[in-house]
């Protein structure tokens, strides 16, 4: 698993718009402290991180990098 803090800025980035979006699928506000109603709130960070982690990488298989020639 390619870890977090290897990411470059601007990937580190998106990976933060990632990480937000499942906080609030799963139930937690940005600061991971569960909601009323969380179906889960026993999940740690970590779980969330790569939940997140698995997604931007998916997401980054997909994208054609750019090409400024």
């Amino acid at each position: 698993m390619q870890a977090i803090s290897k990411l470059d800025y601007y990937s580190k980035l998106l990976f933060d718009m990632e990480y937000i979006e499942v906080l609030k699928e799963n139930g937690f506000n940005e600061s991971g402290e569960p909601l009323k109603g969380c179906n889960n709130p026993e999940m740690t960070v970590d779980e969330i991180e790569v939940i997140a982690l698995n997604r931007f990488n998916k997401r980054q298989e997909t994208v054609e990098p750019f090409d400024f020639d």
